[in-house]
This record gives C-alpha cells, structure tokens and sequence, in this order.
C-alpha cells in the first residue's frame, strides 16, 4: 500500500510472491530430475530464474510466475500418471490467463479418449462458438457461469438461476439515468474477468476498448464516450505499487473519474477474495460507489463479488457492503457484464439472457 507516497510490502503479500516463484523452480527442479539427474534439475531451475523479468514478475506478485508453477507442475503429474491432477492444473492455469483455454480443451480431450473411466468432459472456453462441433460426451460453454451450470446439470445437480430478480434491479436502475449516459465503463482486477466481459458486452454494446483486447484493433486509447473494459492487474497500472487485488485503492481515482465522465452509464466492478487479497476490498470501494450512487442522474454501479463463504472477507459481508451503498451485485461475472450492457441500452430483460 502507499503511506506518506511511498510504497509499503505487507509480509503476506511477499511471501506469498515467493512462494510462487518457488513452486516453479521446484517444478522445473523435478522435471530437469526426472530427465538428467540432479545436475539437469539445478540447470533446469536457473534456466526459470534467468527468464527475462523473471525476479521483476516473482516481486511485483504478478499472475506469470503462478502460470509457470502450474504448468509445470501439470507436465510432471501429467508425467508421474496423475492425469486428473494436471488437467486441474491447468484448469487453475486458465483462470489466471484465459490464453491457456485452448490447451484445457486440447488436454480435456486427450484424457476423455485415452484415459479409462473418463468423466464427461464440461470446459468453458472463453469466446467459444457454443455449437461448435466437439466429440460426443463433450459439453463446450463460452462462459464461467455457464460452464458451472452444465457441470451440475452433468452430475444431476440442481442448476441454480443466477438471473434471477435481476431484471427488476436493473429496471430501476435506469430509471432517471440521462439519454446521454450509455457507455460501459469496466474496472477490472485481472485479466481473465475483464476478457470475458469483452466478450459479452460486444454483441450487445458494440465494440469495446481495452489494455488488454480480444481483438487488437481494439487497443487504446479509445475514442470519446466508447465502451471500455480495462485490466488493472497489467503493467501500467501495477508499476511500483502492487497488484489491485492486493490494494484496491489502485481503482479509487479511476472510479471517480470514471463516474465524472457524462458519457458514463455504468461502471463495471470485480472485487476478488481469498487468502492474499486485501483483507477488506468493498469496504475500500464502498466510499467512491456511494458517491456515484447518490448522485441520482450519476453513472449505475455493477459489481461482482468473486469468493466463496470460507474466505477470510466474508464472502456475504463483501456482497452485503457494496450493496447497501447503492451496486447492483450480481451471482456471477458474466451476469454483471449483461446487466451492464442492460443498463447501457435501456433492456433489462437483457439480465437474464443466456451468457452462452
């Protein structure tokens, strides 16, 4: 965090750093092993220490060095005849880096058809065609949400409705929100939650923007009152403070701004839980949502509250937070980027749409 302009490491937030650095080396320690002997394994290991920006990424708390771990970790269970354990590697890889979706697929695939006694396979692409052409037995979603909904069905479960009443809270929200406030605004913490919403947003909204885009026409900067979606878990924004996960207060000034800005409808929020996150981040994003929220012809606030009941934020308390001060709070992420896009168009039946 800042303190009188400088720049403070909790003791959580670096060890938690080191200890990912360390799972990869410890990884890459085991393959090298595996292969050459001990000798192999100690090359194996420096060779991921002189990985360019490798020490920068390890310190800063970044998502690559956590990406490396689990891969590598993947390829020697993989190679130790876990299967099962590298496929939920790599899962955990994708959520930290949607680009690793394709090699989920892939390596889903493989296990369906080689491994005895395979279960159904559900994955969730981000982007994905649903009705693309996959192997019998293989349930292909484009979204998170929806990748769990199918995995219940799958196993017989009750699938639950995330839309639902949803609808009526974004009725009134757009109820006194001037013709001239239409844009989608959205501050994410990572990568993966910002590229979904792209994703979702773009059908509905048209293009838009961001630091991290689907497609690389659609880089800023943006043109005046366009929809923007922008990662601030990248570069730019984590240079010399840490990770918005870790310190939220990174997102404080880009609300207001945000919410100053005439062409603004709704500002998009994830806030994500867990041990290494910021012990309170509602309550630190509360304050800056109260005041867009007060102001009744002011830009909506959509937010997401990634956690679970067993985190130490209170997973119920986070919602609770951000909802007494005005956000509509949503079950999932790809159903805060509908409800943004309904707020934008003036559709609140677009809530409750399927996400795909």
């Amino acid at each position: 965090m800042f303190q009188n302009g400088l720049f403070h490491f909790s003791a959580d937030c670096v060890q938690f750093a080191a200890v990912r650095g360390l799972l990869a080396l410890g990884a890459a320690f085991r393959l090298g092993r595996r292969f050459g002997g001990v000798a192999a394994g100690v090359l194996a290991a420096l060779a991921v220490c002189l990985v360019q920006d490798w020490l920068f990424y390890v310190a800063r708390g970044a998502s690559e060095p956590i990406v490396a771990a689990l891969t590598l970790w993947a390829i020697d269970r993989h190679l130790s005849g876990r299967p099962r354990l590298a496929f939920l590697l790599i899962f955990t890889a994708t959520l930290n880096r949607p680009e690793f979706s394709p090699f989920l697929v892939v390596y889903g695939a493989y296990l369906w058809l080689t491994v005895p006694g395979s279960k159904p396979l559900v994955a969730s692409v981000l982007g994905v065609a649903p009705d693309l052409d996959v192997a019998p037995g293989v349930e292909l979603t484009g979204t998170l949400e929806q990748g769990v909904i199918r995995t219940l069905g799958v196993l017989g479960l009750p699938t639950p409705d995330p839309g639902r009443g949803l609808a009526g809270h974004v009725e009134a929200a757009c109820r006194g929100l001037p013709p001239g406030r239409t844009a989608v605004r959205g501050l994410f913490s990572g990568g993966t939650l910002c590229y979904e919403a792209q994703l979702i947003l773009a059908p509905h909204v048209g293009r838009v923007y961001s630091n991290a885009p689907v497609a690389k026409a659609d880089g800023l900067p943006a043109p005046a009152g366009s929809h923007v979606c922008l990662d601030l878990g990248e570069e730019e924004y984590t240079q010399g403070r840490p990770h918005p996960m870790i310190d939220p207060e990174a997102r404080l000034a880009l609300l207001r701004e945000q919410g100053a800005d005439p062409a603004t409808a709704v500002v998009l929020l994830d806030v994500v839980l867990g041990h290494g996150s910021h012990p309170d981040p509602a309550g630190v994003l509360a304050p800056a949502c109260a005041e867009l929220s007060a102001d009744p012809e002011g830009p909506r606030v959509v937010a997401y509250v990634l956690g679970t009941r067993d985190d130490p934020q209170g997973y119920g308390r986070q919602r609770a937070i951000l909802e007494e001060v005005g956000c509509i709070v949503t079950a999932t992420a790809a159903r805060a980027a509908h409800a943004a896009a309904a707020i934008a168009l003036r559709r609140p039946e677009l809530a409750a749409a399927d996400p795909g």
